[in-house]
């Protein structure tokens, strides 16, 4: 088990003793937590410890316990975790450390790690430089299989503008290679690159992610972008998203979804209108045209909605492509629907809703601006 402070209330096989209560503490330094759990429909019972410390400003520490029964007597599951966060004297953070790890009285148990340390850009400001995470994890079953892995993250950062946390970059990009089967090799490194900025009324993300394999292959890429707005003191929001990704590093989009809202409300925060849509595409032949498309579309006013569904199928050897239309009413506006009628028909669609569309990312696209 892992602990470094409190050693744990139960270990597997013990016999729970309920105090019948939840419980809480504090101090200037510290907190503790303790509940319990029994479940109405089953004789499970989950009891859970959390621990927390302060200090001034040099690091923060917690610590947690879970214990389970199923036949609410025996302890047949135990769980541990800690994490540490470190400051500098400015109050910066400069690592954070977080581990847990598991056990069944079936014999199976597993522990991970994940360790983070940070170097500024400079002796006073909170702008991260750059960063280095590693991460390993284990398991072993209940019939002696056993794997292990680990990763290693490199970031870099960048700012503009004011600077109110380390958080506040404008990007991030990470380097990742990982282990997989815990033999030492790294068996593929993930480049990646996180975009963000804020304005006035909302924010936007960017995020590129590529990976490839040992010989220096692509075989992975995905793009997604998000965009996030509000006016009018919030009375009005909005938000987009699109996504696209390439599974197999073979240049061809396989999955594409696009989904958008507005949403408006009056003084009282209650809902006056809101326009919904969704769009998903996926092509899994690898022939550059989507296989299976779905589309909603969805409005409503506060009082009532309606809803629109598009699911189109292309032909395989068994069956011709197929186009089914399903229409839904929420007549009162409590957010269910109604009524539901919906009809399926043959129909071959054309390039025009085919094309899949998307990006596929190459390495220039993580590269920070």
């Amino acid at each position: 088990m892992v602990y470094t402070i409190n050693t744990p209330l139960y270990s597997l096989g013990d016999t729970l003793v309920l105090e019948g209560e939840n419980s809480s503490s504090y101090t200037s330094t510290s907190s503790y937590s303790y509940s319990e759990y029994e479940s109405d429909s089953s004789d499970y019972v989950n009891v859970s410890q959390h621990y927390s410390y302060y200090s001034s400003g040099s690091t923060d520490y917690s610590e947690s316990f879970s214990y389970s029964s199923d036949d609410g007597v025996t302890v047949d599951y135990v769980r541990s975790s800690w994490s540490d966060y470190q400051y500098d004297s400015a109050g910066r953070q400069t690592a954070y450390v977080y581990a847990s790890s598991y056990e069944y009285d079936t014999g199976s148990a597993g522990s991970s790690r994940n360790e983070t340390t940070y170097t500024f850009a400079n002796s006073t400001g909170y702008e991260w430089d750059s960063s280095v995470s590693t991460y390993t994890n284990s398991y072993v079953s209940s019939n002696g299989y056993s794997s292990s892995s680990s990763s290693t993250t490199t970031s870099e950062y960048s700012y503009s503008g004011q600077v109110n946390s380390s958080w506040d970059y404008d990007q991030r990009r990470d380097v990742t290679t990982n282990d997989n089967d815990g033999d030492g090799i790294i068996d593929n490194t993930t480049y990646s690159l996180n975009t963000r900025s804020d304005t006035s009324s909302g924010s936007n993300w960017l995020d590129v992610s590529i990976t490839y394999d040992e010989d220096g292959i692509q075989t992975y890429s995905r793009t997604s972008e998000s965009s996030s707005s509000s006016s009018n003191r919030g009375s009005t929001s909005a938000y987009n998203y699109s996504s696209a990704s390439d599974y197999d590093g073979d240049g061809l989009i396989n999955y594409t979804s696009e989904n958008s809202s507005v949403y408006t409300y009056d003084n009282d925060w209650n809902m006056t209108s809101k326009s919904y849509n969704y769009l998903y595409k996926s092509d899994w032949d690898e022939d550059g045209s989507a296989d299976s498309i779905n589309m909603v579309k969805e409005i409503g006013n506060g009082s009532a909605a309606k809803k629109v569904e598009y699911e189109w199928q292309a032909s395989d050897y068994n069956s011709p492509a197929t186009l089914t239309i399903t229409k839904s009413f929420d007549y009162d506006g409590d957010g269910t629907y109604d009524s539901t009628s919906g009809r399926t028909m043959g129909y071959t669609a054309s390039a025009f809703y085919t094309n899949m569309g998307g990006h596929v990312a190459t390495y220039d696209d993580t590269l920070m601006a």
